[in-house]
């Protein structure tokens, strides 16, 4: 009897042997296939955030393109108003200016001509002191 309890104990302690192998092996490849996926879950992430990082960056680059293209746009509308006020004043100042010009022409002879009749009429006789003298100006009468 004790014979065929060794042989039994022999054969179950050679199947756990065998389970035990079994198991072994199979925990090594589930590890490894556990490390693989969380390198992969790793991967995934880290393109996840790159790609979500990419994504707001640009999201901010097109606001602020709009920000610019908006602050450009009344940028120019102010420029395109002053530029047709101005060229109405310029047209007005063109249309005005010959017949202003002609006005303070005549003025300015009647005022030589004013300067003239007073150089004649207030000639002062001439002595060594008032030699070289100009005639009165306008603004000295």
């Amino acid at each position: 009897g004790s014979d065929g309890l060794c042989k039994k104990k022999d054969l179950i302690m050679s199947k756990f042997d065998a389970l035990l192998a079994k198991l072994q092996k199979e925990n090594t490849e589930r590890n490894q296939t556990n490390t693989e996926a969380e390198k992969s879950k790793v991967a995934a992430y880290k393109a996840w955030l790159d790609a979500e990082s990419s994504y707001r960056l640009q999201s901010e680059k097109v606001k602020e393109a709009q920000e610019g293209a908006a602050y450009a746009r009344s940028q120019y509308e102010k420029w395109s108003a002053t530029t047709t006020a101005t060229a109405k004043r310029l047209q007005s100042m063109q249309a005005a200016y010959p017949k202003e010009k002609s006005a303070i022409e005549a003025e300015k002879n009647i005022i030589n001509e004013i300067l003239r009749l007073i150089g004649v009429l207030h000639e002062e006789p001439k002595t060594k002191a008032a030699e070289g003298s100009k005639p009165l100006t306008l603004a000295q009468i």
